[in-house]
């Protein structure tokens, strides 16, 4: 799975824990989740971590995207949706994850997909057929505001 944009090639593929980018996800995640919040990576490798399936964007050999699907019978949850800042804006990254693993979760026979984001980017979760809650929530692990979303497969 191989996108070209302007140049610069994105690759995006599921993974493992045990693949040589697995590392690269858990520091991004950190990075952009936990670390300003004093969380350690526990926050990152949660009790969702091992039976979760990965996908992440590759660009120069590292990590640029990643986000984390769980499924339970008909619905399959998005967690840990994120985008390296130098990324943001300029690929379709976040659009090629989205719909990369709304196909997964329809593959493993999810018949919707739901999952709680921050409050800035539920125009995109919109944008990309989301509906999404007016409730604004505070995230358990770091108190930020967070809307969930929901999406019919």
């Amino acid at each position: 799975m191989t996108e070209q944009y302007s140049g610069s090639e994105v690759q995006y593929a599921f993974i493992g824990r045990d693949s040589p980018v697995y590392p690269a996800t858990v520091t991004l995640r950190h990075e952009v989740f936990y670390r300003e919040h004093g969380r350690g990576f526990d926050a990152v490798q949660d009790s969702s971590e091992a039976d979760a399936f990965h996908l992440v964007a590759i660009s120069g050999g590292t990590a640029a995207g990643y986000v984390r699907l769980s499924v339970n019978g008909e619905t399959a949850v998005l967690s840990q949706l994120v985008i390296a800042p130098e990324m943001r804006g300029r690929f379709g990254i976040a659009r090629q994850l989205i719909l990369r693993i709304c196909e997964k979760a329809k593959e493993l026979g999810a018949t919707q997909v739901v999952g709680d984001i921050r409050l800035h980017v539920a125009k995109a979760a919109a944008a990309f057929g989301f509906s999404v809650s007016d409730e604004v929530l505070p995230s358990p692990k770091t108190g930020i505001p967070h809307r969930h979303i929901r999406k019919a497969l």
